[in-house]
């Protein structure tokens, strides 16, 4: 039965009867409640079943109705019977017609006994599309429906078009909270992140403060020649406790340690300087001054720079 006010041709009391008929949600709605009376007293045996019959016989069923539903209209759901099914696949028949009691020019009932419509091939409403298609639409729709089923975006058992765009759209609904939630926590890791990075950041600056504090500490003390500071500091910073080893082993300048550099001029001038740099500390018998020359002329001995 098509949404909206339509003018009919059909029978009224075995009568030829020709008027207007309207049907909204609402309709479907208590045709509906009828329909399950009928079914559920059917199966308990208090009457017969309700039946889609042939051309309004009452005779054969061509279908057993299940639930009448709103879809751009009044639709009933059906399970075929196998002459149904051969009667719309060999287009012995083509639409179906509905029985029920008017109301005001509205849909108010189906009938208590026997059929509640028909297949047929003249209908009374010539709006209503073929069997055929909407048989086709409503495997469509039943396939649909189960592939949402399957990714858990309805909940099984749910048939009515409206309860399934509804079910969609709350699992939409609920997917959508969870990806901005998620988003949200992307964004506040981002944000610790880069506080933690600022705090890391003022940590190493206040360290190397620290650092280079503690070195010139050690060159007002005589302990590390002001030559040598730049090296001490880029030391500390990279091997705080290797560094701090080295400062301790080492004897302040006037206490036995000879100037470095003058001593350099005792290697013969053909060889590199990293190599006349390390034949003087192999030759020097002093442990602590050998490592003094080793730190004092590290830069030297990677490679890095010549001896002034």
């Amino acid at each position: 039965m098509p949404a909206g006010r339509h003018e009919i041709s059909a029978s009224l009391d075995g009568k030829p009867w020709k008027g207007f008929v309207e049907s909204g949600p609402e309709d479907a709605e208590r045709l509906d409640r009828q329909l399950q009376e009928r079914l559920s007293a059917s199966d308990a045996g208090r009457s017969s079943r309700p039946f889609v019959d042939f051309n309004h016989e009452g005779k054969e069923a061509a279908a057993i109705p299940l639930k009448f539903v709103w879809r751009e209209g009044i639709k009933l759901l059906v399970r075929w019977t196998q002459a149904g099914l051969d009667a719309l696949r060999g287009s012995v028949y083509s639409y179906f017609s509905p029985t029920f009691e008017l109301k005001d020019g509205r849909p108010e009932a189906i009938a208590n006994v026997g059929p509640i419509g028909g297949l047929t091939n003249a209908p009374a409403f010539q709006s209503i599309r073929r069997l055929a298609a909407t048989h086709q639409q409503e495997q469509s729709m039943t396939t649909l429906i189960k592939s949402l089923v399957s990714l858990g975006l309805v909940a099984d058992g749910v048939e009515d078009e409206v309860k399934v765009s509804a079910a969609v759209q709350a699992s939409v609904n609920r997917m959508q909270a969870e990806l901005n939630a998620a988003k949200d926590r992307a964004a506040a890791a981002a944000a610790n992140e880069g506080k933690l990075q600022a705090e890391l950041v003022e940590f190493r600056r206040q360290r190397d403060e620290g650092f280079e504090s503690e070195i010139e500490g050690h060159v007002k003390a005589g302990l590390i020649p002001p030559e040598s500071r730049a090296f001490f500091v880029e030391a500390i910073k990279r091997d705080e406790q290797g560094a701090r080893a080295l400062i301790a082993s080492l004897k302040p300048a006037g206490r036995g340690t000879a100037p470095v550099r003058a001593s350099f001029q005792a290697v013969s001038s053909d060889k590199s300087a990293a190599q006349r740099i390390q034949a003087q500390i192999d030759a020097e018998p002093d442990a602590s001054k050998r490592q003094y020359l080793r730190v004092q002329n590290w830069s030297v001995l990677a490679g890095e720079v010549q001896p002034a």
